[in-house]
């Protein structure tokens, strides 16, 4: 026998159990930029994820599930074209009689034409 004793009395070590940070609503607004009534709204619509009950007053967010939301709202935006559609932003534009003047924006209310 060894100088540290049986071996078979050692017993491996369970895993460790990381905790999960639980966010507060004000901190789920700053972390996504989100208004309350939003993450509320797609919370329902199951678009964003939902807050665990702690109390009946007390709810909070997973900061991991956030996290992993607003990664995949960054992939989607990355993936997103935002082209606009061909002459939408000339609406409020007035040529110039002119030739080779440039192009000015209307000031004030659109006129009925």
């Amino acid at each position: 026998m060894s100088a540290m004793g049986d071996p078979s009395r050692f017993v491996p070590a369970a895993p460790m159990v990381t905790m999960d940070r639980l966010l507060r609503l004000d901190q789920v607004i700053e972390t996504t930029g989100l208004s309350a009534s939003t993450i509320y709204k797609w919370q329902a619509e199951d678009r964003f994820p939902r807050a665990v009950l702690l109390g009946p007053r007390a709810t909070r967010w997973v900061a991991s599930e956030v996290a992993a939301w607003v990664d995949q709202q960054k992939e989607l935006g990355a993936r997103a074209s935002f082209t606009r559609p061909a002459g939408a932003d000339r609406a409020n534009v007035k040529e110039d009689p002119r030739p080779g003047a440039p192009a000015q924006r209307r000031r004030g209310r659109p006129r009925a034409q």
